[in-house]
C-alpha cells in the first residue's frame, strides 16, 4: 500500500553568518592635472563600494572599488583649500561556513578603516597606507520540505504537531537612486570648488501592500565649498532629502512583519547651473542599498512521527530550528562624549557639521536582558583660522551601550540595527569637543523552536519472522519520560488500545512504575 503524503515548503529556518576580513591598502596617489600643488593634507576618507558579491566554495567573493577622497591645503600664501577624488580596485575573499553557491547573495556590509597613514612625497604625489576591515552579514532562508499531512489505512498512527512559526515570504534587494539639486543661498556668489561632502540616512519606514512595498527614507547631505568671491572662505550647505521607492515581492501582504535595512553609498556631487545659468547648484545622486525581508506568522501543521501495526515504516527525519513569533520594536537614545582634538590641529572658529557611523560590536541576550554594545565612528569638520587653511577635520570614536528587558528567558534569534538620526559637536574650550549623537535602535527578536519533522516516509509489511518476534501480550512497567505514543509504537499496538485495557486517559501523565497490559494489534 502507498501513503498519501502532503508536503509543504517552509522557509522559516534562518542561516545567519557574520564574516570579516582585513584588506591592506597601499597606493601612490597622484594629483590630477589642473589642481594646485599640495602643501598639507587636511583629511582623507576611504569609502568602499561593493558592486558584486558571490558565494562560491565556502567563500564570499566581493568586487568593487575603493573611493579615495582627499581634502588638502594648497601651496602658496593664499591658504586655499582644495579636494580630489580617485578610486582603486577592491577585491576580497571572506571565509564562510555557508556551503550554498549563490550569485548575488543578500548581504549587508560594514567597513572600518584602521592605521591610516598619508605621507606627502611631493606637491603632486602622496603615499597612502591603511588597513580596511570589511565585514559582511549573510542571511539565507533555505527552504525545508516537510510532511504536513499523511493518509492511509484506518489503523495508521500519525503524531502531528502544531507550532506558531514565522516564515520568510519575500526577500527584496534593490538599489534606489536618489537625485536632488541643492541650491546655495541667493546672497552667495557662484560656486568655485566643491571641497567635501557626506551623506547619512536619518530616517526610514516601510508600508506593505499586496505583492509590493513602499519604502521611504530621508538623507542628510552636507557639502563644503568655496565661491568665486573668495578662495579662502569655506561655506557649508546642509539639506535633508526625502525619497521613496517601490519594491516588488510576490506574497507580500498588509499586516505582515518586515525588516528593512537601508545603507546609502557616498553620493556623487557635481556643480551645475541654476535657471539663470549661474553655477549655484549641486547636482547630487546617491545609491541607497535596500534589503527588505517580509515574514508571515501562522500556525504550521507538520507530522512528527507515524507508524502502523504489522508494517515497517522508514522515515527521513530532519531536526532543525525554526523561528517562532517575532517581536519588532524601536528605542531612541542619545550618546554624548567629550573627546580630545589632535594636538597638531588649531582651535575651531566654527563647526561646519558632524557625521557618525554606527558599528554594533556585541549583542548579548541573557535571561531576557538584551545588551547592545558598539561604537559610533564620528568625524568633525570645522572652520579654522585663515592662516591654518580655513577648514580642518578630525575623527573620533564614541562608544555606546544600551540595554533593555525583553521579558523572555527562552532562546531567541535577535538582530539589532542602529540608525543615526542627528549628530552635532560643541567646542568646550581648549582642545576638547563634545560630540552628541541621537540614535534609533531597532531590534527584531524571534523565539527559537526546536522541531523534528518528517520529510519522506516509505512503508512495507513486516515479515512473518518480524511479526513472530513481537509478543501477543506483554506486561510493561512505565518508565520516566514514557509516552503512550512511544510505548504503543514499540509494542506494535495503538495508544487507543493501551488506554482501553489500562484505564488511562490521553491527557493525564503516565503513572511512573505502573504495570501496563499491552496487546498486539
Amino acid at each position: 500500500m502507498a501513503l498519501e503524503q502532503i508536503k509543504e515548503e517552509w522557509s522559516g529556518a534562518e542561516s545567519k553568518e557574520l564574516t570579516q576580513t582585513r584588506i591592506p591598502v597601499k597606493e601612490d596617489i597622484l594629483l590630477p592635472d589642473g589642481k594646485p600643488d599640495m602643501a598639507r593634507v587636511l583629511q582623507t576618507e576611504l569609502s568602499p563600494c561593493i558592486e558584486e558579491s558571490t558565494l562560491e566554495n565556502g567563500r564570499l567573493l566581493v568586487r568593487g572599488k575603493l573611493w579615495v577622497d582627499i581634502l588638502y591645503l594648497a601651496e602658496g600664501a593664499s591658504w586655499t583649500v582644495h579636494s580630489m577624488r580617485t578610486s582603486v580596485a577592491l577585491e576580497a575573499s571572506l571565509l564562510t561556513d555557508t556551503s550554498e553557491d549563490t550569485v548575488s547573495p543578500v548581504c549587508t556590509f560594514q567597513s572600518n578603516v584602521e592605521d591610516m597613514r598619508v605621507i606627502l612625497r611631493s606637491g603632486r604625489k602622496l603615499n597612502l597606507s591603511a588597513m580596511l576591515e570589511l565585514s559582511a552579514e549573510i542571511v539565507l532562508h533555505p527552504a525545508i520540505s516537510m510532511i504536513s499531512q499523511v493518509q492511509g489505512e484506518d489503523d495508521l498512527q500519525v503524531l502531528e504537531s502544531v507550532r506558531s512559526l514565522s516564515s520568510n515570504v519575500a526577500e527584496c534587494h534593490e538599489k534606489l537612486i536618489v537625485k536632488e539639486e541643492l541650491k546655495i543661498p541667493d546672497a552667495m556668489g557662484n560656486i568655485s570648488e566643491l571641497l567635501w561632502w557626506d551623506a547619512f540616512l536619518c530616517s526610514k519606514e516601510v508600508q506593505l501592500m499586496t505583492d509590493q512595498a513602499m519604502v521611504r527614507g530621508e538623507l542628510e547631505i552636507s557639502v563644503l565649498y568655496t565661491t568665486e568671491e573668495s578662495d579662502t572662505q569655506v561655506y557649508c550647505l546642509q539639506q535633508r532629502i526625502p525619497f521613496s521607492g517601490m519594491l516588488d515581492g510576490l506574497g507580500i501582504a498588509p499586516g505582515m512583519k518586515c525588516e528593512l535595512q537601508m545603507q546609502p553609498e557616498k553620493p556623487s556631487v557635481r556643480i551645475g547651473p541654476d535657471d539663470d545659468g549661474e553655477l549655484r547648484v549641486f547636482d547630487t545622486e546617491t545609491l541607497c542599498d535596500c534589503v527588505l525581508r517580509v515574514y508571515e506568522e501562522k500556525e504550521q501543521h507538520f507530522v512528527q512521527d507515524l507508524y502502523m501495526p504489522s508494517w515497517r515504516i522508514e522515515c527521513d527525519r530532519l531536526q532543525t530550528v525554526l523561528n517562532g513569533p517575532m517581536r519588532m520594536e524601536t528605542a531612541a537614545f542619545r550618546e554624548e562624549n567629550d573627546v580630545e582634538m589632535p594636538e597638531n590641529l588649531p582651535d575651531p572658529v566654527q563647526i561646519f557639521y558632524t557625521t557618525a557611523v554606527p558599528h554594533v560590536d556585541d549583542v548579548i541576550l541573557e535571561e531576557g536582558q538584551l545588551q547592545v554594545e558598539g561604537v559610533l565612528h564620528a568625524a568633525v569638520y570645522y572652520q579654522a583660522p585663515g592662516e591654518n587653511g580655513g577648514v580642518c577635520a578630525f575623527a573620533a570614536e564614541v562608544p555606546f551601550q544600551y540595554s533593555m528587558n525583553l521579558g523572555e528567558s527562552q532562546d531567541m534569534n535577535v538582530r539589532v540595527h542602529v540608525l543615526v538620526q542627528d549628530a552635532s559637536a560643541l567646542w568646550q574650550g581648549g582642545h576638547r569637543i563634545r560630540i552628541s549623537v541621537q540614535c534609533q535602535m531597532e531590534w527584531i527578536a524571534a523565539s527559537l523552536q526546536d522541531v523534528n519533522v518528517l520529510q519522506e516516509a516509505r512503508m512495507e509489511p513486516m515479515t512473518s519472522e518480524e511479526m513472530a518476534a513481537i509478543p501477543s501480550m506483554a506486561l510493561y512497567i512505565v518508565q520516566p519520560g514514557d509516552t503512550l505514543w512511544r510505548i504503543a509504537k514499540r509494542f506494535n499496538t495503538t495508544p487507543d488500545q493501551i488506554m482501553q485495557y489500562n484505564e488511562v486517559s490521553e491527557t493525564e501523565a503516565l503513572p511512573e512504575g505502573r504495570c501496563f497490559v499491552l496487546i498486539k494489534a
